[in-house]
């Protein structure tokens, strides 16, 4: 070969190996390697639960179910199985297996497994590491004894995964939502003249009002936009409460001022506070989307109204699947938030929080939690990317309530509700929530106050105005 011939294919191996440096990667997606393990819990007891509390995880999903009939009470750390038998003879083995997509260095230690289970029958836990093609190895632990004086028979026990992990790291890109920022204000639209004199509020409104006066839901909808919140998310009781006639009101008059409106389902309205049942659930989303889903104001995202959901894992995950497909049949659809950062991705389609008291640290706990939306489609090929809802909370305390407990999370002159916004900052969100515009019960409310006067909204309006700089 001549030497013009070599300085030719040097050159062009020069320009090809430059041109895949800085070749473009496909628009908005990122890179991301994971391992994939999967965590089986397998019984022939009447009930059987697996907690695995310090798994890690950029998201799950429950990727089998052999002859299930649970409650399907399980999250991102939870596997519960649960079935009715006549006698010991009785027995239906069950099984559920967790997916998970794990990213390198989030398993850094042994896995401590919690197994509990009823009085009959056994159970078995399996972690198995799978690659590309299949599986690669699995540990296991069978809980087969009763344990002395618990009723719940637990047992705890550890699975090594780090020499199942060498060599099975998996590369791929996943996508980005390209989505326009939200900052929505949880509200409630309950309120009458009469609550202002109420001996259990510490703060009340600068302005009093009657929740249903129109003066008064036109001056919160200015007040919010004034303080970079784009939406409400109200209260809804059901057809026919006050609520949902508020609701009316409220979205009429956010039309007219280019705000948006959505609800928070409130799933324990049923008697005592408890968990409406699977018909009414269904009546009454049926009742929403058809009455106020096609309103002008009411929020849509992906071509449905969005809802968010107050508790929803105070119903079986199962049942909220067999709802959302009922809706579906009838050509009724919603964009269901679901409630818990951890919760099924499976069944709703976005994810939030409400309440953040407790919480040391806002940025390490939003740093655990938000790729399980983001990262959904690794575990679940063709699911589409989620949008990560971060949540703020100016304070708490419900001290001056009957019959609660008494739980306080001091304001702190502001500083409380600064973290949490920088929390929430710092996972990039897709959406943020503040936790209230004017729960004045339980004292989280930012709506200006004859305590705070307009603190909170000018907080509010800092936050916001950083955030949206951040725009490409």
């Amino acid at each position: 070969m001549g030497r013009a011939t070599i300085g030719l294919v040097l050159l062009v191996f020069v320009v090809y190996v430059a041109f895949m440096i800085a070749r473009p990667m496909p628009p908005g997606t990122e890179p991301v390697s994971y391992y994939e393990v999967d965590l089986t819990l397998w019984t022939d007891s009447d009930w059987a639960r697996v907690t695995a509390p310090g798994m890690r995880y950029l998201s799950w999903t429950q990727h089998d179910a052999e002859g299930l009939t649970p409650l399907c009470g399980w999250d991102g750390t939870r596997l519960l199985l649960d079935q009715s038998f006549q006698d010991e003879g009785d027995v239906h083995p069950k099984a559920v297996t967790l997916r998970y997509a794990v990213a390198p260095g989030m398993i850094t230690r042994p896995l401590t497994i919690t197994c509990e289970r009823g009085d009959w029958g056994s159970s078995r836990v399996t972690a198995t590491v799978r690659s590309a093609t299949g599986t690669v190895g699995t540990l296991g632990t069978l809980h087969d004894r009763l344990i002395p004086d618990d009723a719940r028979n637990t047992v705890s026990s550890t699975l090594d995964l780090a020499p199942l992990l060498v060599g099975q790291r998996q590369e791929a890109r996943i996508a980005r939502l390209d989505i326009e920022k939200r900052v929505l204000a949880f509200y409630y639209p309950w309120y009458s003249v009469e609550d202002w004199e109420s001996a259990y509020l510490r703060d009340t409104p600068a302005i009093p009002y009657n929740s249903g006066d129109p003066v008064a839901i036109a001056r919160h909808i200015a007040q919010a936009q004034g303080a970079g919140i784009d939406g409400f998310i109200s209260s809804w009781w059901g057809p026919e409460d006050m609520t949902d006639h508020n609701l009316a009101r409220l979205l009429d008059i956010a039309e007219e001022r280019q705000f948006l409106v959505t609800v928070n389902f409130e799933t324990l309205a049923g008697p005592d506070d408890t968990a409406l049942d699977r018909q009414t659930i269904v009546d009454w989303l049926a009742y929403l989307i058809e009455t106020y889903g096609e309103h002008p104001a009411f929020m849509h995202y992906d071509g449905r109204p969005v809802v968010f959901i107050w508790l929803s894992f105070d119903v079986p995950l199962c049942t909220w699947a067999e709802i959302l497909e009922t809706l579906r049949a009838r050509e009724l659809e919603l964009y269901a938030v679901g409630y818990g950062w951890t919760a099924s991705l499976d069944v709703f389609d976005a994810l939030h929080e409400y309440g953040l008291n407790g919480y040391p640290d806002m940025a390490r706990l939003y740093g655990i939690v938000s790729p399980h939306p983001r990262h959904h489609a690794l575990v679940s090929p063709g699911s589409v990317p989620r949008p990560w809802i971060a949540s703020t909370q100016a304070g708490y305390d419900d001290t001056l309530l009957p019959g609660r407990p008494g739980y306080v999370q001091p304001r702190n002159g502001g500083d409380y509700y600064r973290s949490t916004w920088e929390g929430a900052l710092s996972s990039d969100p897709d959406w943020v929530l503040v936790t209230t515009w004017n729960e004045w019960w339980e004292h989280t409310h930012i709506e200006p106050s004859v305590t705070y006067s307009t603190t909170y909204t000018t907080i509010t309006r800092q936050y916001a105005d950083r955030w949206r700089a951040t725009d490409p």
